[in-house]
């Protein structure tokens, strides 16, 4: 192996699941760049997310790489109920809905976009969980009040 073989690589989602998962397990930390708009503004798309293993209780408010039935997601953890998550994008009208912990393989610990980095720390997080949870209230309001 040359020493230029850990590259930059376009993989897919399913292939970025795959390696966060064994990053993660083996206690490492993985760069992936985010492709979309459902984490926006806080993530805005091809933000590059670094992510790393879950502690044994994920606090609310975390960003985490999860699977969503077929599809790989960097959403916001907004609720728990027993073994099951809540999750949805900050800028999703709907929530992905209930999921169990075994598809949350990891969360993101710091972003970088625009010469702009931030860890994800615990008022960081908390404060973005307050704001998710009034958008998505918002929205549901307006679809039900009309």
């Amino acid at each position: 192996m040359c020493a230029n073989s850990l590259a930059e690589r376009v993989l897919s989602a399913a292939e970025a699941y795959d390696l966060a998962q064994i990053v993660a397990q083996a206690g490492g930390q993985l760069q992936l760049q985010v492709a979309g708009r459902s984490m926006h503004p806080i993530l805005p798309d091809q933000t590059l997310v670094t992510i790393a293993g879950l502690p044994n209780r994920i606090p609310l408010g975390s960003v985490v790489l999860a699977k969503v039935g077929q599809r790989v997601v960097i959403h916001r953890l907004l609720w728990r109920k027993q073994a099951h998550y809540l999750i949805a994008g900050d800028a999703c009208p709907y929530f992905d809905g209930w999921i169990e912990r075994s598809a949350i393989v990891a969360q993101a610990v710091t972003w970088q976009a625009a010469e702009k980095s931030l860890s994800m720390n615990n008022g960081w997080r908390w404060y973005q969980w307050s704001l998710a949870w009034l958008r998505h209230a918002r929205r549901w309001l307006i679809h039900h009040l009309r």
